[in-house]
């Protein structure tokens, strides 16, 4: 058995934990040394044990993203190509940070054998293969796990396996099988209501037609996986699943949330055919997608919305990934685009705007290039790509759908790339932040025009707003590190500069995500808030934004400690934060 495992989306949980342990042992020494005693050096020894466990029990619990997914595949007689599906499916699960991955490629019959997982460690399980059977002990601790409240996934052809384990038949509710198999359902266009198919009746086996475009209708449109969905989709080329049953018991929960026609010049049955539904097993939650036929059918933006959708649901029973996509697909129009695979090579993007205030200041061209050449030098990003575009966009803006993190130095307000009239680049960028792909902004960037501002805000928490905001040009400015346990402040001290200028007043909203003060200006100006000059930014449906109100002057990358907190930004919008991971 091949198991991989990718961790991501690293937490600052043990830091935060023990900080304060960290903090009354600094108040411990002082005073045990005035004390100077036998039992004083005693006191201190305890509390380095106290801390030592208290590190050995916390460790487990930072284990990055917030959700964990056993991916099972390896093996499937009909064709279908795990070797290319089984990346799309860790891609999407992993590409906005919620789910760590761990994959279980069972490949031979001994493999299948001799798999036994710790279930128990895992929040769903997911499966992509027509698959091979499984111990005895291996099916019975399967069982226990979903029954006590597991969740599973079921991709297409993984419906098919285990064709002699009832209680697998069971979870999923509905699968192959012929007329006398059980009941099956369809959507009644003259009730407008979802029935069952009467055991003895409807097509004498299940099957499918040839590969086509089919429309999505979803009839359960209350659903936490189907809530704001457009009610009808057209989805790519796929195979479009007739027939399925199930016993009356094993469906007395089912719920089918969305259907499809299957036309009989297609192959089909002239229904409307089950293509996603829900199921329980005791408090387990199953949902059983049958769309997936191959990578392109998995390209789908609507399957890639629904199968991240629907895995969060099995495994939490809420559904919190609740953005729709800008390219979702509409009923005329189906959508397609790679998915996202985080094991691969992906790049971090810098783009510098037009130089707008003379020499040195407002220099996004120079700060962009100067970051770039600082992450292909640096021994911490050893393997990451990076691209350059100045004073543009690329003129092809899928050219940004690999990246792992888009680095922005550009004019600010009405010159500002985010505008409402600028509907192709706030598209794109609304699909990279959904898709959980990081966001630096640096001094004017962070400023945006009240057309762009709700968009902007969901992206990175905070806005530089005209009219509310504040520029102070400051002679001997002095900036504090507000959050010292953060990643993005290791190994940083407080700063100062001879003169700059650092907005103030920023305009905050944590209505999508969580804002974190990383930087405040040491003159006062205004309540503490308005101190505040740089900001880390976590959506709350995975992805990080990393926003600084500064520099005005291209010469402050000069400052150490500073060039020092903009690379820990760069890898922590990245999700790349321990070196070389």
């Amino acid at each position: 058995m091949k198991n991989t495992i990718i961790m991501n989306k690293p937490t600052t949980l043990i830091a935060r934990l023990l900080a304060p342990l960290v903090a009354l042992y600094s108040i411990i020494m002082r005073v045990t040394e005035r004390q100077g005693t036998i039992v004083a050096k005693r006191q201190r020894i305890g509390f380095l044990r106290c801390l030592l466990w208290c590190c050995l029990l916390i460790g487990p619990m930072a284990s990055g993203a917030e959700l964990k997914a056993l991916l099972v595949t390896g093996y499937d007689p009909h064709g279908h190509k795990w070797e290319e599906t089984t990346p799309i499916l860790e891609g999407v699960l992993q590409h906005n940070g919620k789910f760590d991955v761990e994959i279980a490629t069972l490949s031979s019959a001994q493999e299948a054998q001799a798999f036994a997982p710790d279930f128990g460690k895992c929040n769903v399980v997911v499966m992509n293969a027509h698959g091979r059977d499984w111990s005895a002990a291996t099916q019975e601790q399967f069982e226990r796990y979903v029954n006590g409240g597991g969740g599973l996934v079921v991709v297409h052809n993984a419906v098919g396996q285990f064709a002699t384990w009832s209680a697998y038949r069971a979870m999923i509710g509905i699968g192959p099988g012929g007329q006398q198999d059980g009941v099956g359902f369809k959507f009644d266009e003259s009730t407008h209501l979802v029935v069952q198919i009467p055991s003895g009746e409807g097509v004498k086996q299940n099957g499918h037609g040839s590969q086509h475009e089919w429309v999505v209708k979803i009839r359960e449109s209350e659903h936490p996986i189907m809530a704001g969905l457009p009610q009808t989709w057209l989805h790519t080329a796929d195979e479009l699943y007739h027939g399925f049953r199930g016993t009356p018991e094993s469906v007395k929960d089912l719920k089918v949330l969305a259907t499809a026609f299957s036309a009989k010049e297609t192959g089909g049955t002239g229904n409307h055919e089950p293509v996603m539904v829900v199921n329980r097993f005791g408090k387990g939650r199953i949902f059983h997608l049958m769309l997936g036929h191959s990578a392109g059918a998995m390209s789908c933006v609507g399957f890639q919305t629904v199968f991240l959708r629907g895995t969060e649901w099995a495994a939490t029973g809420k559904v919190t990934l609740t953005d729709i996509p800008a390219d979702f697909p509409s009923a005329g129009k189906s959508s397609a685009r790679p998915a996202v695979n985080k094991s691969s090579t992906r790049k971090i993007v810098f783009i510098g705007g037009a130089d707008t205030h003379g020499p040195g200041a407002h220099a996004h061209k120079a700060g962009a290039t100067l970051l770039k050449q600082l992450v292909d030098t640096s021994e911490d990003f050893k393997g990451i790509a990076t691209a350059l575009y100045l004073d543009r966009l690329p003129e092809d803006l899928t050219e940004l759908d690999d990246a792992a993190a888009i680095v922005l130095m550009w004019e600010g307000w009405d010159q500002h790339l985010f505008q409402a009239k600028n509907v192709a680049v706030m598209n794109k960028f609304g699909q990279l932040m959904q898709r959980g792909v990081g966001l630096m902004c640096l001094h004017a960037a962070t400023a945006v025009e009240d057309d762009a501002e709700k968009e902007f805000l969901k992206w990175s928490g905070g806005n530089k707003k005209l009219g509310y905001s504040s520029h102070p040009m400051e002679n001997d400015l002095g900036l504090s590190i507000v959050t010292p346990e953060h990643s993005i402040c290791r190994g940083v001290k407080p700063m100062r500069f001879a003169r700059e200028e650092f907005y103030r007043r920023i305009l905050f909203d944590e209505s999508a995500g969580k804002v974190t003060p990383i930087l405040t200006a040491s003159s006062p100006v205004g309540k503490p808030a308005d101190q505040v000059v740089a900001w880390a930014f976590e959506r709350t449906g995975g992805g990080r934004t990393f926003s600084c109100s500064g520099p005005h002057f291209h010469d402050s990358f000069q400052n150490d400690d500073f060039r020092r907190l903009i690379m820990n930004a760069i890898r922590w919008i990245a999700n790349k934060e321990n070196p070389n991971e």
